[in-house]
């Protein structure tokens, strides 16, 4: 009988060995997601950002034309 259980004991060890990546798995994965929600957040800030400084930004002159330079008043 003791024998029995020693088997059994034993296959249970396997078992519990056997399925415990699948919960380091679930960590992981878990990990993952919340990698991808921070990195979605970063992406959100960049383009608020880039868009905000886009509308910051001074027309430039078109193509051709000679830039804007503003006259100069003499006191004299």
């Amino acid at each position: 009988m003791a024998s029995y259980e020693k088997i059994i004991k034993t296959i249970i060890e396997k078992f519990q060995n056997a399925l415990s990546p699948l919960g380091q798995l679930g960590e992981i994965t878990r990990n993952q997601e919340i990698l991808i929600d921070q990195t979605q957040q970063i992406i959100d800030l960049l383009k608020r950002e880039y868009a905000g400084r886009e509308e910051q930004a001074a027309p430039v002159d078109p193509p051709g034309e000679s830039p804007s330079v503003p006259e100069i008043q003499s006191n004299v």
